[in-house]
Parts: C-alpha cells; structure tokens; sequence
C-alpha cells in the first residue's frame, strides 16, 4: 500500500480531479479518492462514473462488467467513450 499510495499522490499532484480503484491481493476493490482515502467496497460488483447507476443494474440483472458498460452508454447521455477490460489471474 506505501509504494501504491506514494505513486498515487505524485499523479494526484498533477490532477485537478482524481478517483482510482485498487484491488489488493486478496481480490477486495477500493475506491480511492484524490485525498488518499481508501474506502472498501464490500460487493463483488462496482462501477463509478456518468453510468453508474445503468452499469450496476446491468450487473445484477447477470450482464459481464463489459456488457454492463456498454449499456450504460446506450443509456446515459454522458458516457461513450468505449469499453476497456483488465483480467486479474
């Protein structure tokens, strides 16, 4: 978490606005805002951003995080700026 969050804050420098996630090595996800503060989420499931709300209902209704984002931005006026995936071994 110290190299992470030492990394963070010189980005953070540089940003007006920042909000990351983090997924530490036992799979949990974390938001974290531009002040460094590490909020867990306890749901398997997460999405931020203009969509949010269209991704998350996507999710629990059984659609992947990528068909949840491209709903979203069927939906939502201000997303659409494509879809990217990351897979965690």
């Amino acid at each position: 978490w110290e190299a992470a969050t030492r990394h963070l804050a010189m980005v953070i420098d540089k940003a007006d606005d920042f909000t990351g996630v983090m997924i530490d090595e036992e799979r949990r996800i974390w938001k974290v805002e531009q002040n460094l503060v590490h909020l867990r989420y306890r749901h398997c499931m997460m999405a931020f951003g203009s969509g949010r709300g269209e991704a998350l209902g996507a999710m629990e209704m059984g659609a992947s995080a990528k068909r949840a984002v491209q709903v979203a931005c069927k939906w939502d006026i201000s997303c659409g700026l494509g879809v990217d995936v990351v897979r965690f071994a």
